[in-house]
């Protein structure tokens, strides 16, 4: 009985050089600044969409960070007064879908301060220019982050165009004067920062495998020229 064995090592190179190469994982983001901005504030924060021609988008990380920037200003008008101050702010993050992803919860900024007969705080205070001589309070700040995975959300980032995140923030104050009265200014401005990243599965070749199938290639040749076209054959 014989045995016949085809001896082309080309070709077994070729197929381990085509199964070697997997997706890769790779990823790729933007970043967004939305500086000072008074409040109350109805905005959208935008992006461009995830390239289908990278790739197969597997997730989307949205980082978000920021403050709010209050100031204030008061004139007695009366005799010694002591004034208070309280400032509530809320920033909210929505996604493409309008669902809300992130909020940064209800922030509290408070002051108090004693103020002499015809006096001011700041020192400089006057009006009608009074608010652009208000004092700043310590910032409040906000951080967090938002994933999404599923296919469907995911469809909302895919494309070619741009993609939209609205963000609002809302702010109010209390003021309150014990003995006396006078006047009260408050402001409050947001600012913040957005990092949107898409994470993708991207088949993309490293020279190496160029060159691996170049040698697959330059051996099968060589050996298919010295059997004269045909397989060698070997009786066992």
């Amino acid at each position: 009985m014989s045995k016949r064995t085809f001896k082309l090592p080309g070709i077994a190179l070729l197929v381990a050089v085509a199964c070697a190469n997997p997706a890769q994982a790779a990823y790729t983001t933007q970043t967004v600044n939305l500086g000072y901005v008074t409040t109350n504030l109805n905005t959208n924060l935008t992006f461009n969409q995830f390239d289908p021609l990278l790739g197969t988008l597997n997730s989307v990380v949205a980082t978000f960070s920021g403050d709010f920037q209050n100031k204030l200003g008061f004139m007695n008008l009366g005799s010694t007064a002591n004034f208070g101050i309280n400032f509530t702010q809320q920033a909210i993050f929505k996604g493409p879908d309008n669902a809300i992803i992130h909020t940064s919860g209800a922030l509290s900024n408070s002051f108090n301060q004693v103020v002499g007969a015809g006096g001011a705080y700041p020192v400089n205070f006057s009006l009608p220019t009074g608010l652009g001589n208000l004092n700043p309070l310590p910032l409040r700040s906000f951080a967090g982050l938002h994933a999404w995975s599923h296919p469907a959300e995911l469809a909302l980032f895919t494309g070619l165009g741009m993609v939209s995140m609205p963000f609002a923030a809302s702010a109010a104050y209390f003021s309150q004067i014990d003995n006396g009265f006078g006047i009260v200014l408050g402001q409050t401005a947001v600012q913040t920062t957005v990092e949107l990243a898409y994470n993708y599965a991207a088949a993309v070749p490293e020279a190496e495998t160029y060159l691996m199938l170049l040698a697959g290639l330059s051996v099968t040749w060589l050996r298919f020229r010295r059997s004269g076209g045909k397989n060698k054959i070997r009786a066992v």
